[in-house]
């Protein structure tokens, strides 16, 4: 075996580590969220989870995406094991609409873990017979999660038809769900989630638990619109537990031996090359019985009458 040019091996060891010091990894581990409804309609939110990489970072940070209307506010904020952090609130640096809530260290760190408290205003719907709070609260765009844990309050009990539901768009990770016998909470487990999905929560819950009243009814409207999200939600998971399924490597294997027996079967017709006519005689050969000079001589006078 040739051993490599010292400057095609200096080269591949040098594109080598930039690709590795590119692909840096990132997680998010043991994300613990919890969420209180107020009776006015402003949600205060505590997340608190670690943020790990293979390398190091500065900064651990979150964007919320908002609409119009929607507004954040960040109460607190810090990391839980390194002295000497700072918080603070920005646009969402991504350009999406939106509050990005960061965490500052002293230092460079390889892991961290790191508290946000929040208050979100204008999330919340209210109607006649009905109060909503629909919010995506994983933003979908994230590193990958292992280990997360959800718990939604409500401001006091209540009874059917009041429900709660979780979604989490495309996701083939399955999840768990606790409802409070009495309605007035929620907790959702996940043991993984993806880079990618985020996870919604829709509560649909009594008025009469808030302050905040609205004029319009809206509880059969949302209730049929959530049967049909929800029956979306679950073709797409079924069409990701499908396009994820082991069986689909057979596929290219299917490919390879179909293959593999086209050209087994080509060599046994033909073998390893295919026959040539040894009798055939191209048009400007020369004739073998004359000398070489005479047969270019020839080849030069009959070739333009040709």
């Amino acid at each position: 075996m040739k051993r490599p040019k010292p400057l095609v091996f200096l080269t591949f060891t040098l594109w080598g580590l930039i690709w590795g010091s590119a692909s840096a990894r990132f997680e998010w581990r043991d994300v613990v969220t919890e969420v209180q409804l107020l009776p006015g309609g402003d949600v205060l939110v505590t997340d608190e989870r670690t943020l790990w990489t293979d390398e190091d970072f500065g900064e651990a940070f979150i964007c919320v995406p908002l609409e119009p209307g929607e507004s954040l506010t960040l109460l607190e904020g810090g990391s839980l094991s390194h002295a000497g952090s700072s918080f603070y609130q920005q646009p969402c640096a991504s350009g999406a609409a939106g509050q990005e809530i960061v965490v500052t260290h002293p230092e460079r760190v390889q892991e961290s873990r790191v508290r946000y408290r929040y208050r979100l205003s204008g999330t919340t719907d209210a109607y006649q017979d009905v109060v909503q709070w629909y919010w995506n609260i994983l933003e979908s765009d994230h590193a990958p999660i292992v280990g997360y844990r959800l718990r939604v309050n409500a401001p006091g009990p209540m009874a059917l038809p009041y429900d709660a539901f979780v979604h989490s768009p495309g996701n083939p990770e399955s999840l768990d769900v606790y409802f409070a016998p009495d309605r007035s909470a929620i907790e959702v487990t996940f043991g993984r989630i993806p880079d990618g999905y985020g996870v919604e929560v829709r509560y649909l819950m009594d008025p009469a638990l808030f302050t905040l009243q609205g004029s319009a009814p809206g509880l059969e409207a949302l209730l049929r619109d959530e049967a049909r999200v929800t029956g979306v939600l679950e073709r797409e998971r079924a069409f990701a537990a499908l396009r994820s399924h082991p069986a689909w490597m057979i596929v290219p294997l299917a490919l390879v031996l179909l293959l593999g027996a086209g050209i087994l079967r080509a060599y046994r017709r033909f073998g390893r090359e295919p026959g040539v006519d040894k009798a055939m005689k191209y048009p400007f050969e020369p004739p073998s019985d004359l000398p070489p000079d005479l047969a270019a001589a020839r080849a030069i006078i009959v070739g333009p009458i040709l």
